[in-house]
């Protein structure tokens, strides 16, 4: 992220368990959702100058693929809260068997 000017990397499919975050070095965080079973999962990455500017993470109780982080960025957006939205959408889409029971 460093190398390449990166501000916020969001991250599909985390698969770790719960809401928080956790500081990764480097002053560099990760907000992020995911559920019991360790499966799908949303997160972003922030910069240490993001991540001083974070407002607020709303998580989705029930949703491990929705996530949204507020970040407040005076200079670059007018005095504007900066919204960003994660949103997971498989496109891989698991198909269930029924079986049915004779009686």
């Amino acid at each position: 992220m460093q190398r390449r000017r990166i501000n916020a990397l969001c991250i599909q499919e985390m698969k770790w368990t719960g809401q928080s975050a956790k500081e990764l070095g480097d002053g560099y965080k990760v907000f992020y959702s995911g559920s019991k079973d360790k499966k799908n999962g949303v997160g972003v990455v922030l910069d240490p100058e993001w991540k001083a500017a974070v407002v607020d993470v709303v998580s989705v109780r029930h949703n491990d693929r929705l996530m949204l982080v507020k970040v407040a960025q005076k200079e670059v957006i007018n005095n504007h809260n900066l919204c960003m939205h994660m949103l997971h959408n498989p496109t891989a889409v698991r198909r269930r068997r029924i079986y049915l029971s004779k009686s």
